[in-house]
């Protein structure tokens, strides 16, 4: 693991770049993730990210490893991944502080990987993702700073 931050933004569009951040601890701008043949991300050691973090358009991803990740410190999205399935590996975020966006993600059924996620400073939306059966991910939520918006969801019972 790196004793230092990665400095500025950082975009993920390959397997080796998602290998070169691997043992950096934060990343002081926003990262990135649009990439079409990374089927896990996996950044075990990555606590903090100071801007946004935006996974989108990333056709082969199926799971998110962040497994030390706790606070993003502007917007969290995660945008139009067909088969990503689950959020597991955001499970240690506690806050969001800009806008979490959920969005077009046609295989997501659970947004468990977000049951620590007490505060979103910004707008919440969870739209668009067929396959969403609950907001039961969102149990700790006990703030959230702008709009609240659920929409087009489906299979969505609860």
């Amino acid at each position: 693991m790196a004793d230092h931050c990665y400095e500025g933004n950082f975009t993920i569009a390959t397997i080796p770049d998602a290998a070169e951040l691997v043992p950096y601890p934060c990343v002081t701008g926003n990262l990135t993730v649009n990439s079409p043949g990374l089927t896990v991300l996996d950044l075990p050691y990555l606590e903090w990210i100071g801007g946004d973090l935006v996974v989108y358009s990333s056709l082969s991803l199926t799971s998110l490893d962040f497994d030390s990740l706790t606070s993003v410190g502007d917007d969290l999205v995660i945008a139009s991944n067909p088969v990503l399935t689950g959020m597991e590996g955001l499970d240690g975020l506690t806050e969001v502080a800009g806008r979490l966006e959920v969005r077009s993600n046609e295989a997501l059924a659970s947004l468990e990987g977000l049951a620590s996620i007490a505060s979103v400073a910004g707008h919440l939306e969870i739209q668009g993702n067929a396959t969403l059966t609950s907001l039961g991910g969102l149990g700790s939520l006990t703030t959230v700073g702008g709009n609240f918006h659920v929409y087009n969801n489906a299979t969505l019972t609860s």
